[in-house]
């Protein structure tokens, strides 16, 4: 085991399928051990099928994911029979073990995402139960289910759970989002989710131009996530670009369809997250007001 998550630790994907065999016979090894009634045995199990289910997802073929989906299975299925009320370090595998099989059914595609937001709703229910409220991680934790159940119920259509669940992973992160990269991740994904659900069940109602509750939540959604992103941009952590430039895309249309009178001010603050579009915008607006 300890081999295996050196070399998982070292993220080489070179190294992966040395980690797999390492964690396959490391599962065998301990499912041929004679049973001592002893719980830390049954969590060392799991501890393994987990592992296991992580390097398989990290190598990311369609065989190895549903490979890593039953490894994960069989991790959380050990993990639910131990004590709720035993060691903390029970409940926090199984969590953590919820998290990582609901990114592994988002990865294997649309035919798993009723599971994989199962897996997000559970792992955040855990996140209010007794036994987690005391980690210093907890809020972390919370915040990482509700960003990815955001995620999943975005990717099933269902506009009003993936609001809810964003809004939840951005109350949880904010404490931490301008300080702790962690929880600056779930922070912007959850606006990016946020707005996206938003613009969608807008789009889908049929209604010429959003409501003003939903354009004022759609705008400050593109603003609070692009404000985060520039503030860990100026600190060298270049990872939120992606986010950031199709937040400050949506964001932009917005205020030149609905509200061109912020559209200014809004380029002027957050331009460099795409200068192509807002150079665009801004030679549109110029000849708009100039005399035909």
């Amino acid at each position: 085991m300890a081999q295996g998550l050196k070399l998982l630790e070292q993220g080489k994907r070179e190294d992966l399928p040395e980690a797999a065999r390492m964690f396959r016979e490391a599962v065998e090894l301990r499912r041929a051990a004679p049973p001592t009634g002893d719980l830390w045995q049954r969590y060392n199990l799991a501890g393994s099928f987990m592992s296991l289910g992580d390097v398989l997802t990290r190598q990311g073929t369609p065989e190895e994911l549903a490979e890593g989906g039953r490894a994960y299975d069989a991790s959380l299925a050990i993990l639910r029979e131990l004590p709720r009320d035993g060691d903390p370090l029970f409940v926090r595998r199984l969590l953590i073990g919820h998290l990582n099989s609901g990114l592994n059914r988002l990865f294997q595609g649309p035919d798993r995402l009723d599971g994989s937001a199962a897996d997000f709703a559970s792992a955040l229910v855990l996140a209010d139960s007794a036994p987690v409220k005391a980690w210093p991680d907890r809020a972390l934790l919370a915040a990482a289910a509700a960003a990815n159940l955001a995620s999943a119920e975005l990717r099933r259509g269902a506009w009003d759970a993936a609001i809810a669940a964003a809004i939840r992973a951005a109350a949880e992160a904010a404490p931490e989002a301008t300080v702790q990269v962690g929880s600056a991740d779930a922070a912007i994904r959850s606006r990016h989710t946020l707005l996206s659900a938003l613009v969608s069940r807008w789009q889908k109602s049929g209604a010429p131009r959003p409501d003003p509750e939903t354009l004022s939540a759609s705008t400050d959604a593109a603003e609070e996530g692009l404000q985060l992103a520039k503030e860990w941009e100026a600190k060298g952590v270049t990872w939120f670009r992606p986010l950031a430039t199709d937040l400050f895309r949506t964001g932009a249309q917005l205020y030149a369809h609905f509200q061109p009178q912020f559209l200014a001010e809004f380029l002027g603050e957050y331009a460099a997250a795409d200068p192509e579009m807002a150079n665009d915008l801004i030679q549109a607006a110029i000849k708009k007001r100039l005399p035909s």
